[in-house]
């Protein structure tokens, strides 16, 4: 189980979502951080601790660091904004 920490940034980005996808997008950060070890087809692993989560054409960048048992979240947004 990972302590889940928004920066200031993601936590504004994550109401300014549409409709419900804030609240499913909380809710795949919320499942990782309870088991990231498992498989989830909807979250990819990069190298440095890098996690990409995604809903639909939103993505939230989070840092995961198993020594201070955190999911850090950094970056939430449409995939077009997010990886620039």
């Amino acid at each position: 189980m990972l302590n889940i920490a928004y920066s200031q940034a993601s936590a504004k980005q994550m109401t300014r979502l549409p409709g419900n996808t804030g609240q499913r997008l909380a809710a795949k950060i919320n499942a990782y951080a309870a088991d990231p070890q498992a498989s989830h087809g909807w979250a990819t692993s990069f190298g440095g601790g890098i996690v990409r989560i995604r809903q639909g054409d939103y993505r939230a960048v989070c840092r995961v660091d198993h020594s201070a048992k955190t999911l850090a979240v950094h970056e939430v947004g449409h995939r077009r904004e997010v990886y620039r």
